[in-house]
């Protein structure tokens, strides 16, 4: 398997620090919801793909008690600090990192698949490892739900370059943008039970946290969407004036949340 480019790699590390907290304060309330539907208990074993800076991590822990276990794995995990001590830490892809077969009780990964052109081969890596009766929590997103829908003409122009700017510049490294719709189809693939699915396209206006977070983003990806051609060095001064006026509204993405149970007895 191919070690795709992060595409935050090159980020300066108080910026990408700053970034997972935004994105730790926007989706972690819904990920713990999922997280306890999924049947997340004391005593467990987990598995917290892609870490981040390391909240969902210490709330499973937390929430498994000392008996329980969490490996978190994560391709950098110089965000993360000190783990609580029932939580094994482990630096590398999870593509070549080694799980044991039927370890887990519940494994958790978000936005991580997206940044991998051998998706499939992951879920199949994460489903191995599941115990029979475990369960199995995926959120991903989609991309090309973006829409601007309030806004200056010049806004919502720049806004439709720069989400195709994004979406271009995953798909040229092989990338699915859209990857969250699939997981249904995927998980049904996996042969897993009860599959619950969710799908989240909040429109956000100008300032909240989801702007502001996209807005942050496109700071560091700057010439990476101007590379695409999708967008200009203007597309990106406007995006970032959109990003904030409290009068504009838009779909920056969908976030797709997949819950399923593999056959057996926990």
């Amino acid at each position: 398997m191919s070690q795709t480019e992060y595409v935050f790699q090159n980020t300066s590390f108080q910026a990408e620090l700053n970034r997972l907290r935004s994105i730790e304060a926007i989706f972690d309330p819904a990920t713990r919801r999922r997280l306890l539907s999924a049947g997340l208990k004391r005593g467990m074993r987990c598995l917290e793909v892609g870490a981040g800076a390391g909240s969902i991590m210490a709330w499973i822990a937390s929430e498994i008690g000392p008996s329980g276990r969490v490996t978190a794995v994560d391709i950098n995990t110089r965000f993360i600090g000190n783990p609580p001590p029932n939580v094994q830490l482990l630096s590398g892809d999870i593509q070549t990192v080694p799980l044991k077969p039927d370890s887990f009780n519940l494994i958790h990964a978000r936005y991580v698949l997206v940044h991998i052109p051998e998706y499939q081969t992951v879920l199949q890596i994460l489903w191995r490892s599941l115990k029979p009766g475990g369960s199995i929590v995926i959120e991903e997103p989609d991309f090309s739900a973006f829409r601007a829908i309030e806004g200056s003409d010049a806004g919502k122009r720049a806004f439709k370059n720069i989400h195709q700017a994004i979406n271009q510049m995953y798909s040229s490294k092989g990338i699915d943008p859209a990857l969250g719709m699939k997981l249904p189809i995927l998980f049904q693939e996996l042969g897993a039970k009860e599959v619950v699915v969710e799908n989240d396209a909040p429109i956000s206006r100008g300032g909240s946290d989801i702007a502001e977070m996209m807005r942050m983003s496109s700071i560091p990806l700057k010439e990476k969407y101007i590379a695409t051609e999708k967008a200009t060095p203007a597309d990106i001064d406007d995006y970032e004036a959109f990003t904030a006026d409290p009068d504009s509204a838009a779909i920056y993405y969908a976030t797709i949340g997949v819950i399923g149970w593999k056959e057996g007895v926990a």
